[in-house]
């Protein structure tokens, strides 16, 4: 037990009247117990924190919200009768349950911009998608 060593070595080198004025601290274990709950602390901390880290991190980095299948969204603009090409199609979560998407739509006929404009928003409104 190293404790035990080290009063050995300084009893060796002190008399007893120096020896009566060191005070005692306890047992050895004593000096693990702070790190130890430390650690634990960071444990329990890391264990409750991490879903929010987590939902954070997505937020931030833009990335498409699991409920929306980008694939399927994309097939269903596609099949719009006035829609020639889907280009640029982004959806992300702004924050917390609000998502937000884009699209680069070019028309057959631009004269039927406003009755395409307004089929991709009642789409992109059924999937979730509010801007």
């Amino acid at each position: 037990d190293h404790c035990a060593e080290n009063i050995t070595q300084m009893s060796a080198r002190m008399n007893a009247t120096e020896l009566e004025k060191i005070p005692v601290a306890g047992p050895c274990w004593v000096l693990y117990l702070d790190p130890a709950l430390c650690l634990i602390m960071v444990c329990i901390l890391l264990y409750t924190t991490y879903p929010l880290l987590k939902e954070s991190a997505l937020i931030l980095l833009q990335t498409v919200p699991k409920q929306i299948d980008i694939r399927s969204l994309n097939e269903k603009l596609r099949k719009l009768e006035e829609v020639e090409a889907v280009h640029e199609l982004h959806v992300w979560q702004l924050a917390g349950s609000r998502i937000i998407g884009t699209a680069h739509i070019k028309c057959k006929d631009p004269e039927t911009y406003m009755k395409v404009a307004k089929d991709i928003k009642e789409i992109f409104h059924n999937e979730g998608i509010h801007a």
